[in-house]
């Protein structure tokens, strides 16, 4: 026999189908057969079938790019955090130390050296920082033979 979930609307609305879009937060860990999605994980309500809970449908990991999916979400397990849009990903900048050089120093407090003529390996091959594993941006080192 399979049960049924009674939702309530989201705070602010006054119908079941206003979860559908909001971007939300567990509030405790959540196991879905596949994985266990921490608390404090953020995903879209996608769908709100009528007596099945919630439909969740998580950020794309940002190495490979797979989405999780999670069903018969009770709503008292998340919390409506904002925009349906994912969160931006986090980033460590990396710049050039000096214009010829192939130092860089990085936004996370380290300094990497590459191998000589290899600089344009940051941002392509090596797409994560080694050294707090956010993606690399390249910041720009202000070129000397250019006047202000």
């Amino acid at each position: 026999m399979t049960w049924r979930i009674r939702l309530a609307p989201p705070p602010g609305a006054d119908k079941v189908s206003a979860w559908k879009g909001k971007r939300v937060k567990l509030l405790r860990d959540l196991g879905t057969g596949v994985a266990v999605w921490p608390a404090g994980t953020r995903a879209i309500v996608d769908e709100t079938p009528a007596g099945t809970g919630l439909s969740l449908l998580g950020d794309p990991c940002r190495c490979c790019g797979v989405r999780l999916r999670a069903r018969r979400v009770l709503g008292e397990d998340v919390e409506v955090v904002g925009s349906c849009e994912p969160d931006p990903a986090p980033t460590c900048t990396w710049t050039k130390q000096d214009f010829e050089g192939d130092n860089f120093e990085t936004s996370c407090g380290r300094e990497f050296m590459t191998l000589y003529g290899s600089e344009s390996d940051v941002g392509a091959s090596i797409r994560y920082c080694c050294f707090c594993g956010k993606e690399i941006f390249l910041g720009q080192y202000p070129d000397p033979d250019q006047e202000d």
